[in-house]
Formats: structure tokens, C-alpha cells, sequence
């Protein structure tokens, strides 16, 4: 949310008496504003469900003791943009209302185009292998394919149109400008005045984009926006979650910063006493039975068409490869 001031002035000395802000980052770096008279923070407007909620990941492991590959990262950014995907296109008649994209923060314009192009050959070949019209395609069709859905919005673009597929990015059909792109590469400059609902996921890419409690204020303002052509009941069924996938070296530091932010630092929980805690008014707690289901075997013999009968061929279907990785989100 950008700031916005409301200015009060007395007519008489034509100077300003009073000026109050309106800001959704009221960060200068950690420090907090030291002049807030109200405060409507993330984690309420999250209990409010005004805004969607937030889940990075605390914890990568792995079998072997090692840090992740840059392809290895980009393999489990996939599996999670293309899980948002199908959860939270909320389709109607198979049309998606909504297309989940992925927002990547990088510290500098050259770092920007480089992750961009190791991204786009990773994806090249990410839909080689998940997307059955990519497996038998040239290799140059696909990767002219993946090329088409990321866009690096640096102010030395030497794609022209870049801005106009920005605009659109919220477009759902691929024929349309923007309806391809699902995946941004950019240098902290869609922190201010960039009003979409459909960031799903959000990478920094090194720990100095996220290295401040205002950095973290506002890239998380690109991402926490409901979704405004979707039905409120929809939402409440399914109610969206931002991911934020940050590299494990500088989990524990965003962790702490993100916490910060969203006012998790402390939280008050209920749940029933134990009774063996001894105080008097666990007396009421009580248990539920839960119905034990056995299981029971029985055998059928097969029942065979004639079309099973006749069609007696051996199919096979690869096996989709997975990360060998153990991902720990917060949520």
C-alpha cells in the first residue's frame, strides 16, 4: 500500500497545522514509526481474512549434506508454482478464474537477467518432463515456449513489450497479451504502486532483498491481495496462501524478520487443561470415542470385457521425478 497523507491547515495562517499518514510499510529499514496512533497489522488483517496468509519455508534437507544446486532450487520453486496452480486457479466449467504467478527478488539488474535465463532453460526442461505436448517437441519450441512465460522487468529491457505483458499479467487467456506469463523476475521494483491479486509465491533470490523489515513489508504487499474476481464464498473454501520460498542459508534471518512484520514475534493460544494438571475445573473436560474400523479382505475373479480382450497391449507411464529434498514450511 503506498503512503498517503491527509493535510489539515488553518485558513487564517494558510500553514499546516497537522499531517497525517497512511502507509502499509511504516518501516524506516527495522525501526518501526515512532509516531503510529493506529495500527492495523498483517496478522490482524489476516485473522480478518482480508488478505491471504502467508507460509515460508523455515527448513530444506536433504539425504546428502550439501547445499542446494541452483537447479535444485528452481526444481522446488516448480513444484510449488504448478501446485498453486492447481489449487488455486478456482476454475468454473474447466475455464481458470485465476492465474497464480511467481514473483522473483533479486538484488541487482544484472543478477535479475541472469536468473532469468538459468530459470527459463530449468523450466525448459521441467516441461519436457510434466507437459505431454513438450516431451517429443524441439528442444528449441520449448524452450521458445518457457521463454514466453517469464518476463524481467528491468529498466534495460530489450523485450519492448515487457511492460504491456506486465499490465496484463493477470490474464488468464494464453492467446491474450500477458495470458502466457506466469513467472517475474525483478530488482525490488514492484514493491510500490503494482496492484495485482494473483502472486501466489514469492523468491528472493539472495538474502539482501529481504534484508530489512521494510524490504519484507513491502514485497509481502505484492502478494497478499484477495483475489478479486473470485467469489467470497470460493476464497472461504479455499482460502489462498502466499508462499514465500527463500533460500535455507538465510531462512532463520527472514524467519525472524518476517515474524517481525507480521506481529508473530508472541502468541496466546487456547486449548483444554490436562487433568492431571490437578485444577479443579478439568473435572468437565471429557473424551470422544473414536469407532475402530477393521479392515476385511475379499477376492473377486476379473471380470473381462471383449474390448479388454482384445486389446491386449502393455502400457507403461514414466514416472514424474521428484526433488529429493524435505521441505519444512511454517504453516
Amino acid at each position: 500500500m503506498a503512503p498517503f497523507s491527509i493535510l489539515f491547515s488553518m485558513r487564517e495562517e494558510s500553514r499546516i497545522k497537522r499531517h497525517i499518514g497512511f502507509t502499509g510499510t511504516p518501516y524506516n529499514q527495522d525501526e518501526y514509526f515512532a509516531d503510529v496512533i493506529f495500527d492495523y497489522s498483517i496478522r490482524d488483517a489476516m485473522n480478518e481474512k482480508q488478505i491471504k496468509k502467508i507460509n515460508p519455508i523455515i527448513k530444506v534437507e536433504s539425504d546428502e549434506d550439501t547445499d542446494l544446486t541452483l537447479s535444485q532450487r528452481f526444481e522446488q520453486i516448480l513444484i510449488t508454482h504448478y501446485k498453486n496452480k492447481q489449487k488455486y486457479s478456482y476454475s468454473e466449467g474447466g475455464i481458470p478464474r485465476l492465474k497464480p504467478i511467481t514473483v522473483f527478488i533479486n538484488s541487482t539488474q544484472s543478477s535479475a537477467q541472469k536468473n532469468k535465463e538459468d530459470f527459463t532453460k530449468a523450466l525448459s526442461s521441467y516441461l519436457r518432463r510434466i507437459d505431454p505436448e513438450c516431451s517429443n517437441a524441439p528442444e528449441s519450441q520449448v524452450y521458445q515456449k518457457a521463454s514466453e512465460m517469464v518476463i524481467c522487468v528491468i529498466s534495460k529491457q530489450t523485450d519492448d513489450d515487457y511492460q504491456e505483458k506486465l499490465d496484463a499479467i493477470e490474464e488468464t487467456d494464453p492467446a491474450k497479451v500477458g495470458g502466457k506469463v506466469e513467472f517475474i523476475f525483478a530488482v525490488n521494483k514492484l514493491s510500490e504502486g503494482w496492484d495485482v491479486d494473483n502472486v501466489y509465491q514469492i523468491v528472493p533470490m539472495e538474502e539482501r532483498v529481504f534484508d530489512s523489515k521494510l524490504l519484507i513489508s513491502q514485497v509481502l504487499g505484492r502478494g497478499l491481495r484477495l483475489p478479486r474476481k473470485v467469489p467470497y464464498e470460493h476464497i472461504l473454501s479455499n482460502y489462498p496462501v502466499v508462499t514465500i520460498t527463500n533460500h535455507e542459508k538465510f531462512a532463520d534471518h527472514i524467519k525472524e524478520l518476517l515474524y517481525a512484520v507480521t506481529d508473530c514475534d508472541t502468541r496466546f493460544v487456547s486449548r483444554p487443561l490436562p487433568k492431571e494438571s490437578g485444577i479443579k475445573r478439568t473435572m468437565h473436560n471429557f473424551n470422544l470415542f473414536n469407532l475402530n474400523y477393521l479392515p476385511r479382505e475379499r477376492f473377486e475373479d476379473p471380470k473381462e470385457s471383449k474390448q479388454d480382450m482384445q486389446d491386449r497391449t502393455l502400457r507403461f507411464e514414466p514416472s514424474s521425478d521428484k526433488l529429493e529434498l524435505r521441505v519444512t514450511y511454517s504453516t
